[in-house]
C-alpha cells in the first residue's frame, strides 16, 4: 500500500507537470488518516497541473468530501472529479452544489 503521503503532497503542491491525474481509488480503511487526506486535498486547491482526481471506493465521507469541496473553490484547472462508491450524504451534495454554482467554472464532470 502507498504510504508516502508527504511525497505526494509535495508533488501536488509543487505543481509537478508529470502529475496530470491523481487516482486514489480503492483506498482501504485506515490507509490514509483524515489529517493526511485534508493536507493532500488542501494542496489540490492551488494545484494547476492535475486535471482528473479520482477517489472511487476510497472511504470518502462527508468530512473528506468537505475538504474536496473547499479545494474546488480555489482550483481552476481540475476538470474531472470521481467519487463513486463512497459514503457521502446529502450534506456533501449540498456542499458541492454550492461550490460549483458560485466558485468553480473548470469542473466538467462530477461523478459521485
Amino acid at each position: 500500500p502507498f504510504d508516502n503521503w508527504a511525497e505526494l503532497y509535495h508533488r501536488i503542491e509543487s505543481n509537478s507537470s508529470s502529475l496530470r491525474e491523481l487516482i486514489l481509488d480503492g483506498l482501504p480503511p485506515g490507509c490514509m488518516s483524515a489529517e493526511e487526506a485534508s493536507v493532500v486535498i488542501e494542496a489540490l486547491g492551488t494545484n494547476t497541473s492535475i486535471k482528473r482526481f479520482s477517489m472511487r471506493y476510497a472511504q470518502v465521507d462527508d468530512e473528506i468530501a468537505s475538504h474536496i469541496a473547499l479545494a474546488l473553490v480555489e482550483n481552476t484547472t481540475l476538470t474531472q472529479l470521481v467519487l463513486e462508491g463512497n459514503s457521502m450524504t446529502d450534506v456533501s451534495v449540498r456542499n458541492f452544489y454550492s461550490v460549483l454554482r458560485k466558485s468553480n467554472e473548470s469542473l466538467r464532470l462530477l461523478d459521485a
